[in-house]
């Protein structure tokens, strides 16, 4: 036996078990074969077996770049011929409604630096680096250790979940992203907010990735399983404390008030003997926040444990988050009495809160402080005159 050969059949192996662990939750997968750079056709197919499954990846790999659905199918969703790889436009691919429950929340940690190309070898250390600093947070949160794989070019934490296929866990998996990323964010590594769709398909690992030229620098990489991670999954309660994270205002950005500089928040709680703890939570600076009874400051009659407060993020950005309510920085600026600490420019931006809400109603507000900023008009044209939005 060669070493190439049992190399192979290693990756082989790997890749079998791979899928097997993933049929555990579902009567079949889906293997979806995508071109490399998207030039020709997609194949698609669902299998019941992992042999099977593993038997038509392993004919095609290194000519597609191989991925599959891990999330339950519903009955009578599989279409076309089981146990078969073909074009997708013949067997089609699963959507969002075809799936039955989600029972993995994936994670997607990559380098947008490299655009349509293969990693760096840089650029992998340090999205490994972000994989870990959130796997080791995740875990001191109380959440059990995830599958985990390197793509080829960045890293995959997937954790073990049961919620129901609905809007409300959608969103709830959205704002959990959201809130990693705005946490763990460092440059150009990123957690993919977009992979918070139901029908989400994720790398088969086990299979070579290619992306843009196979170069010295930028080389085709072989997926691999990392770890197998825990049987218990994720809660429902874990989820959403998470997503509470992310703060309320966390969509006003720097940008929003360029020119202004934010005062150091610790200096001025310090200054004021405001009483706070403080906990780092990736790139921000957690002040949590209470009064003598270890209550909410406003007063909401919910405890907390003084989680509510105020965050400091590493480009000084400040941001608010109240568990009880839904309180602006301005109004914690007011109820800390700390108006003299902040320029007005910085607490007069009313937030729009956008997590765990419908997109219409965001949209609405959103359109309304864009009309009501725009007059005079300065923001929009129409054939070359500055006009209203109405």
């Amino acid at each position: 036996m060669t070493k190439r050969f049992a190399a192979e059949q290693e990756k082989q192996k790997e890749l079998e078990q791979y899928l097997a662990m993933l049929l555990e939750y579902t009567p079949a997968i889906e293997v979806r074969a995508l071109p490399p750079s998207n030039k020709g056709p997609r194949l698609s197919g669902f299998f019941q077996d992992a042999p099977s499954a593993t038997q038509a990846i392993a004919n095609i790999d290194g000519k597609f770049n191989v991925f599959v659905l891990p999330n339950p199918i519903k009955p009578g969703a599989c279409r076309g011929a089981l146990g078969q790889l073909k074009p997708a436009a013949m067997n089609g691919c699963a959507g969002n409604d075809d799936i039955e429950k989600r029972c993995w929340l994936p994670i997607d940690i990559d380098s947008k630096a490299k655009g349509g190309q293969s990693a760096t070898d840089e650029e992998i250390a340090r999205t490994a680096d972000v994989a870990r600093k959130i796997c080791e947070f995740l875990s001191s949160e109380g959440w059990p250790a995830p599958f985990s794989g390197f793509s080829g070019n960045g890293n995959w934490l997937v954790y073990r979940i049961d919620l129901p296929n609905d809007q409300a866990a959608a969103m709830l998996v959205t704002a959990v992203l959201r809130a990693l990323a705005y946490l763990f964010n460092e440059g150009d590594v990123q957690v993919d907010p977009a992979v918070a769709n139901a029908a989400r398909i994720i790398p088969a690992f086990g299979t070579l990735k290619m992306k843009g030229e196979d170069t010295p620098e930028r080389p085709h990489r072989y997926s691999e399983v990392l770890s197998n991670g825990a049987k218990e999954i994720v809660t429902r309660a874990q989820l959403e404390a998470l997503a509470e994270m992310l703060p309320q205002d966390a969509h006003l950005g720097a940008q929003a008030v360029a020119g202004t500089t934010w005062p150091n928040l610790k200096e001025v709680l310090n200054s004021a003997g405001i009483k706070h703890d403080v906990v780092q939570k990736g790139r921000l600076t957690w002040y949590n926040i209470y009064d003598a009874n270890g209550t909410c400051p406003f007063g909401d009659g919910q405890g907390n444990g003084g989680k509510c407060g105020l965050g400091q993020n590493d480009n000084g950005v400040i941001f608010a988050k109240c568990f009880a309510a839904e309180h602006s920085l301005a109004e914690w600026v007011q109820v800390l009495k700390l108006e003299h600490a902040f320029p007005p420019s910085l607490i007069s931006i009313k937030p729009i809160i956008i997590v765990n809400r419908p997109l219409p109603m965001v949209s609405d507000e959103t359109w309304a402080v864009l009309a009501n900023g725009n007059n005079p008009p300065t923001l929009f044209r129409y054939g070359g005159e500055l006009v209203e939005v109405i």
